[in-house]
């Protein structure tokens, strides 16, 4: 009798154990053909440069904000999304640093990205027609100059280079590309590296961590180190910088979408030109926030 009353606890929490659900999940892109969301990138940005011994230093601030439409999901299961600007805000402490492009000069823009499940991006269409938009707003006077034009045309050939779909898909992955191998839970930890290479060749080293999962979000912090090789630079412009990249994460497991996220980036290193090396300072914080369109 006694051994029965002993055994009887014992059989009890054995079969809860085998009932219990795993908190383990599956973290990936799940989305839905038909679905928009709206996007806000709010960046606030600090830059301190040393040019000939003058300290220089800008504050700025750019609100992006864009349409991310999912309008197919392909034969392979991967997602065709298309990306629409919606608007283009800037401000800058100093007029001498204003970009020579409007403000909305990309809105109503579109270009096509093809997406995998683990935020993999395979394909991006449409950077070609933007960049072309862009040079012709930067510089409407000297489009019917003949001079002026065969001038500009080496600035021009290389920054399309660099704003080519290929770079311009390795920066989108930077808000897909951030899910583990396997099912994580709370506590785990993953590492990801991402390379970019525009006018620097960037690398981005970065670990991520669940810290709470609670209504279908996962929170997360990420840490990241920035490094910087040889790039290609651009008309003899060098630069190169390394530093530190902290911040929070808040996605939707259900869609895999990244509905929250800010990022502190801290900076520093040379701008190499005509013989002169600038040293710089640059910090930054980016939040981004998602919305579904009804």
């Amino acid at each position: 009798m006694k051994l029965k009353k002993l055994l009887a606890p014992l059989l009890i929490v054995l079969l809860l154990a085998a009932c219990k659900t795993s908190d383990k999940l599956a973290l990936k892109l799940n989305y839905e053909k038909g679905k928009k969301y709206y996007y806000t990138s709010t960046s606030e940005q600090t830059t301190d440069q040393t040019f000939m011994g003058q300290s220089i230093s800008n504050t700025s601030k750019t609100v992006t904000g864009y349409i991310y439409e999912i309008v197919d999901i392909n034969a392979d299961g991967n997602y065709v999304v298309k990306i629409t600007y919606d608007k283009v805000e800037s401000s800058r402490s100093k007029e001498t640093a204003k970009s020579p492009l409007p403000d909305d000069f990309l809105k109503g823009f579109t270009f096509d990205m093809v997406v995998t499940p683990k935020g993999k991006v395979k394909e991006i269409k449409g950077m070609d027609k933007i960049m072309d938009k862009a040079m012709a707003a930067a510089m409407p006077d000297s489009t019917n100059d003949p001079a002026a034009q065969a001038a500009m045309q080496p600035v021009l050939d290389a920054v399309k280079k660099q704003y080519n779909d290929k770079n311009m898909g390795a920066m989108m992955e930077q808000m897909t590309n951030y899910f583990p191998e396997g099912d994580v839970e709370v506590g785990d930890t993953w590492d990801n590296t991402a390379t970019l290479n525009m006018f620097i060749s960037m690398k981005i080293a970065s670990t991520y961590k669940v810290t709470d999962v609670k209504d279908n979000i996962v929170k997360m912090d990420v840490d990241s180190k920035i490094t910087t090789g040889d790039g290609p630079g651009i008309m003899g412009m060098k630069m190169s910088v390394e530093g530190t990249q902290k911040g929070t994460m808040e996605i939707d497991s259900k869609t895999g979408l990244v509905v929250k996220s800010v990022t502190n980036q801290d900076m520093e290193g040379k701008v190499d030109m005509m013989g002169m090396s600038m040293p710089m300072k640059i910090k930054s914080t980016t939040t981004v926030e998602a919305k579904e369109m009804k």
